[in-house]
């Protein structure tokens, strides 16, 4: 039997076994993982989905280190999305620390015949410095001494680019680039990590290229 590693209050899942702890309200998707701020300074959102229009929370469940929610957007595309949230094991890090690793895997479905499934994965972080990691990855310093990673699945990217103003970063991976067809499903990953600024390209190159080796995720 797997051993939890969410709680659920409400519509309110926050992590066990990992740090920093993280909290999904699952009524609001857009705000993905909220890590609790550091004193004197702003909570990071880490794995948000955007689903462009305002939205029904459908089910909602957990299943180890899996939290899961389906969404009906309330706009013309008649879209059913799901997120399922996940922790992956941690990764060792520099000397200094550890390397806490969050997965967001988005699928949507329609039910007309041919719809627009663009969806977006949006993170808000403390930011000093983003630089890229390679065409699919960012990484942000956060001035705290930790950095952030934030990279999508090489075989998912469509785009991720970011803004950078206030000591801020926002980050939006775009997800689905074509029209999404009655009975098909469209699934992509997206995975953000928090870990030592110390050595900050080597792990998130490790981290990455295990993320780009993981099989795919074949059901929700």
């Amino acid at each position: 039997m797997t051993t939890p590693q969410w709680t659920l209050t409400g519509h309110i899942a926050r992590t066990l076994h990992n740090a920093p702890v993280g909290a999904v309200d699952l009524d609001r998707a857009s705000r993905g993982i909220v890590i609790a701020a550091q004193p004197g300074g702003a909570e990071d959102h880490l794995l948000g989905l955007d689903l462009r229009a305002d939205c029904r929370l459908a089910e909602h469940w957990i299943r180890g280190g899996d939290v899961t929610a389906v969404y009906e957007p309330g706009d013309a595309r008649h879209l059913r999305a799901t997120a399922m949230w996940r922790l992956a094991p941690s990764t060792p890090g520099a000397s200094d620390g550890r390397v806490a690793v969050w997965e967001l895997v988005v699928s949507a479905q329609t039910s007309l015949l041919e719809s627009d499934p663009t969806l977006a994965v949006v993170s808000d972080v403390a930011a000093t410095d983003v630089r890229r990691l390679a065409a699919n990855g960012l990484i942000v310093r956060r001035g705290d001494g930790s950095s952030a990673l934030v990279v999508v699945h090489p075989d998912d990217l469509r785009t991720i680019s970011f803004e950078q103003a206030g000591g801020r970063a926002t980050i939006c991976c775009r997800l689905f680039s074509a029209a999404i067809e009655k009975g098909v499903l469209l699934r992509s990953r997206v995975l953000a990590a928090i870990g030592p600024t110390a050595n900050d390209t080597a792990w998130a190159t490790a981290v990455a290229a295990d993320f780009a080796a993981s099989p795919p995720i074949l059901t929700t």
